[in-house]
């Protein structure tokens, strides 16, 4: 209940721009949950992941472990596709979109 008044505040305050922010932060953790998922062999732990993506895309209910799947998906891309300060952005936005209550303004 925090995170859904610490996103409603900031959204009311920041609007656009921040809901921008929050996009992103759900899209790399999105993206690492479907990097994760097709890691896996056939079997319930493949559908449990299949069923955090579809909660996170449909509800925003994050995974226990959601951030650090998303920042070590940035980590590991960073090399090939983004530039450090590319992925220290995103990793904010992650951040955000995890735990806005504890992250700095943007």
């Amino acid at each position: 209940m925090q995170r859904q008044a610490a996103l409603a505040v900031r959204l009311r305050t920041r609007g656009k721009e921040y809901q921008r922010v929050l996009d992103i932060g759900q899209a790399a953790v999105a993206r690492a949950l479907r990097t994760a998922r097709r890691a896996l062999p056939e079997g319930a732990e493949r559908t449990a992941v299949r069923h955090a993506l579809d909660d996170l895309m449909n509800r925003h209910v994050l995974p226990d472990d959601a951030e650090r799947l998303a920042h070590e998906q940035l980590d590991r891309e960073v090399e090939s596709t983004h530039s450090p300060a590319t992925t220290a952005w995103c990793k904010h936005a992650v951040s955000q979109y995890v735990s806005p209550v504890r992250g700095a303004a943007m």
